[in-house]
């Protein structure tokens, strides 16, 4: 019936020019009610819900539920203002409680909204929108409505690519790429950063910067972050037959440390692959020293296994040198905004001299990330900064790139 109304309703507003609109609506924390108080509780639940939609939208809306804790609402002959006032009201409606089998019940709703014309014409397109635009109402926060054509293009290929990343390993479209680490007075390759690349069938090269949040979002960051680690191990061995012995840093996130068999998961991949312990780095950010405690006891493990350790983006988190000096720290990464600063800013200059003089004296190696210019190398080498990396010495490059950039520099 509601689809018969939609098109229905398209069709004379098509032929009047005038506006529509699809909400769809989410329950928020409907199982819990189901889990704990029973279904004939959730039932109830609905019921009081579909009275308190209908209370406040007008008459002749149509409100219906497809199903379980989802309900839509068509609004025929309406304005965008008016579609916000009515979300918002609903909103609000929500604010008070439910009263189930005598227990006060407190719940919210998240609402995806579709405008005709402006995000399609077709049935089919308008739930579509409204569905994406729920979806990411309800994971940014809850009890609030989004409108798909706020931010349609990039909500809908922010599902795609949550969607598409469940298959992504198993079909292989994740590859590395290795950026040298060198050591700045002799300009020799110290290590090579692992940095992860999605090439996605249907949209191309993914950036990091746009897949990583998304992946730590939906905690699919563990699952990649194990494939990485896995993968590093696997091409340094390939490298070492060769013989090129250099190590390989791979970056670890804050949720991929702090999962209980992230050790384990590390030993695994250095028995499976024949790997020494000490050609393998991880590297963490300043994030995790949030939790000094835990920390300290999974980098301990991890030293005990013979593995690397270093801090990156030094200075834009939550840790200080001195708290770092308590750690069995090996390097500590100089962020790149510091770097961008140390020829033209003379304050940014004297705070990483301090940082290399702190390190110098905590017996830290510090390497300075996103070296691009010759003048940047000549202060960080004149003022004792032993390693660093950046597109002054290298992009990011493939295997075999590694391979002829290992012989040219040594």
């Amino acid at each position: 019936m509601y689809n018969e109304s939609l098109e229905k309703a398209l069709e004379r507003c098509k032929q009047d020019h005038l506006g529509l609109a699809v909400m769809f609506i989410d329950v928020d924390h409907f199982k819990f009610v189901n889990d704990t108080m029973g279904h004939e509780a959730g039932d109830k639940l609905l019921k009081k819900v579909s009275e308190r939609l209908l209370k406040n939208v007008r008459d002749g809306d149509l409100v219906a539920r497809p199903g379980g804790d989802e309900f839509t609402i068509l609004l025929e002959n309406i304005e965008e203002r008016l579609v916000r006032n009515i979300a918002q009201r609903i909103i609000h409606a929500f604010a008070a409680p439910f009263t189930i089998n005598n227990k006060e019940i407190y719940t919210s709703i998240s609402i995806g909204v579709s405008l005709f014309p402006i995000d399609g014409d077709d049935k089919e397109t308008l739930n579509s929108k409204a569905d994406i635009a729920m979806y990411f109402a309800k994971k940014s926060g809850k009890n609030k409505y989004q409108l798909f054509n706020e931010h349609g293009d990039v909500l809908a290929r922010k599902l795609q690519l949550e969607q598409d990343f469940r298959s992504a390993i198993e079909l292989n479209e994740f590859y590395l790429e290795y950026q040298p680490c060198v050591e700045l007075k002799t300009g020799t390759m110290y290590c090579v950063e692992a940095l992860v690349r999605w090439r996605n069938p249907k949209l191309g090269i993914i950036p990091p910067n746009e897949f990583i949040p998304i992946m730590e979002e939906t905690g699919w960051i563990v699952n990649l972050g194990t494939w990485v680690l896995n993968e590093a191990c696997r091409q340094n061995i390939e490298w070492q037959k060769l013989g090129i012995n250099v190590k390989v840093a791979v970056n670890v996130s804050s949720m991929q440390f702090e999962a209980e068999n992230f050790v384990a998961g590390v030993k695994q991949a250095l028995l499976e692959h024949k790997m020494q312990a000490d050609f393998l780095e991880i590297e963490i950010t300043e994030s995790v020293m949030q939790n000094v405690e835990k920390s300290t006891r999974i980098i301990q493990e991890l030293k005990e296994l013979g593995v690397k350790i270093s801090i990156d983006d030094f200075g834009t988190g939550y840790s200080s040198l001195s708290l770092l000096s308590s750690l069995s720290i090996d390097h500590v990464k100089i962020d790149k905004s510091f770097i961008d600063g140390i020829i033209n800013n003379s304050n940014i200059a004297s705070v990483v001299k301090k940082m290399i003089e702190m390190g110098e004296s905590l017996n830290f190696d510090l390497i300075a990330e996103g070296i691009e210019v010759e003048e940047q190398a000549d202060f960080l080498i004149e003022n004792g900064c032993r390693y660093g990396q950046g597109y002054y010495f290298s992009r990011p490059v493939s295997p075999d790139e590694i391979k002829k950039l290992f012989m040219q520099m040594w």
